[in-house]
């Protein structure tokens, strides 16, 4: 029974250290979703860690969203201006909930 015992907590031991630090992407890069709907000619804008912001020019096909939320993100950089100017202009590739 104690070989048992011993070897379970061994496997969730090994298990746990692969799984992710709160705060830490599986994949991609942590950003915040925030609403700056309010902003001339804003939506939705994620702020990444260093502070810096990425508009998203697709995030219709990434419904249902939750502002104030990280999320785990993927993106290509786009060669586009906007008419809110507050960060660069994105092609989100790939989301999900931190």
């Amino acid at each position: 029974m104690k070989k048992l015992l011993f070897g379970l907590l061994l496997a969730v031991s090994f298990f746990c250290q692969s799984c992710s630090k709160p705060g830490e992407c599986g994949f991609g890069t942590t950003a915040l979703l925030e609403d700056w709907t309010g902003f001339d000619g804003c939506g939705y804008v994620f702020i990444l860690e260093d502070g810096s912001k990425l508009e998203p020019v697709n995030l219709s096909t990434f419904a249902p969203l939750q502002t104030d939320t990280y999320y785990c993100i993927t993106f290509d950089t786009l060669a586009a201006a906007s008419i809110c100017m507050v960060g660069t202009t994105v092609q989100i590739t790939g989301m999900e909930p931190e």
